[in-house]
């Protein structure tokens, strides 16, 4: 079912330089961006989650279009914008093994693309050239004048992406202050008593420091000096409202962006405002996803591939009953009704009036 296609070259290889610095970045915090946002999470998981629960066939090849391909896939869709997946056989079965670095090099014909992947180990990566139909490239949009490369959902709004960084990183630098007390002395210490000051602010940890008092002699005059002794200023984060204001707005942006309505990740919304919110979700985001996924693994694993989303439109069984209900009782046939509200009906149910529901919910 799945020939065997030789790759054109093939090479054991060490990690890169340029990963290892990328995953140094990564440790040490320098990458904050939209990718290290909450909404973005919750927009990868999301759409991985619900395609993982997808039931796939042929079963031949289930095995392999997993739910830990699909999850995996879904994800790096919405962050990358693409996801690439090498075509095997080992042992006598076929597998997809996920690449975390690819280049494509060739004219306009799709068909007559080379792929050069790197697909990484724990000590070692395996890097091969190999034609274009040894390859699942799935991607999430293009853009025409580079249909070899996948775009992201944030690609083309960079501007939210940036400043959404943004924001984390200044609500981040504002939690990770120094936090504690500082409490005037009402009596001036002696001089140089307060040289380790810095020093003990930051060590606060909550804790209090005493600093010199303002009453104190030397600087005020006595009568003039502010009274603010035995009275404890508390420093630490205090983050202006505008920026959890701006976080909140970017956020659901963000969601927008990739397809998900913002009301299905609002803790506040209820529970008819959330099934409305997973509807939309299931027929204008996951599904076209779904059958774009259809249509490359269908190409290239030479075999039809169905991805049934049955189980996760469950959740909207209730709503689309309903609409059955209406469709028929508008004039429409059973058949015809069906097939608008997503449902399957046994039409003998009906006792040969393809008009007239059944008592009770469908």
């Amino acid at each position: 079912m799945w020939p065997f296609r030789a790759p054109v070259e093939t090479r054991e290889a060490p990690y890169t330089d340029l990963i290892l610095q990328a995953q140094l970045a990564d440790a040490e915090g320098k990458t904050i961006g939209a990718s290290a946002t909450a909404a973005l999470e919750i927009a990868a998981g999301l759409v991985g989650r619900s395609l993982a629960a997808a039931r796939v066939t042929p079963e031949p090849i289930a095995e392999a279009v997993s739910a830990d391909f699909l999850d995996l896939a879904g994800r790096t869709l919405v962050r990358r914008g693409e996801s690439v997946w090498r075509i095997d056989i080992r042992d006598g079965r076929l597998h997809l093994d996920p690449c975390g670095d690819w280049d494509v090099r060739g004219g306009w014909q799709p068909e007559r693309w080379t792929y050069r992947t790197s697909v990484y180990g724990p000590t070692g990566t395996s890097t091969k050239t190999t034609r274009a139909d040894s390859v699942v490239h799935l991607v999430w949009a293009v853009d025409e004048r580079r249909p070899w490369a996948g775009l992201s959902p944030l690609a083309k709004a960079s501007a939210s992406g940036s400043l959404a960084g943004w924001l984390e990183r200044r609500l981040s630098e504002e939690a990770s202050g120094t936090v504690g007390h500082l409490l005037p002395m009402p009596e001036a210490p002696e001089r140089g008593a307060f040289d380790g000051l810095k020093e003990a602010i930051a060590k606060l940890a909550g804790k209090v420091a005493f600093v010199e008092s303002t009453r104190a002699k030397g600087r005020y005059e006595q009568g003039n000096a502010p009274r603010y002794d035995w009275r404890p200023e508390r420093i630490g984060a205090s983050p202006p409202q505008t920026l959890p204001v701006l976080r909140a707005d970017v956020g659901r942006d963000i969601l927008s962006a990739c397809g998900i309505p913002p009301s299905l990740a609002d803790q506040r919304t209820d529970g008819t405002a959330q099934r409305e919110s997973f509807r939309r979700f299931l027929h204008v985001t996951l599904a076209p996803v779904a059958r774009r996924i259809e249509a490359e693994l269908g190409r290239k694993l030479d075999s039809p591939v169905e991805l049934d989303l049955s189980d996760v439109n469950a959740a909207d069984i209730a709503g689309r009953a309903r609409a059955f209900q209406s469709l028929v009782k508008s004039g429409l046939t059973v058949a015809d009704a069906a097939a608008q509200a997503g449902l399957m009906v046994d039409d003998d149910e009906y006792g040969g009036a393809p008009n007239t529901p059944p008592a009770g919910d469908p």
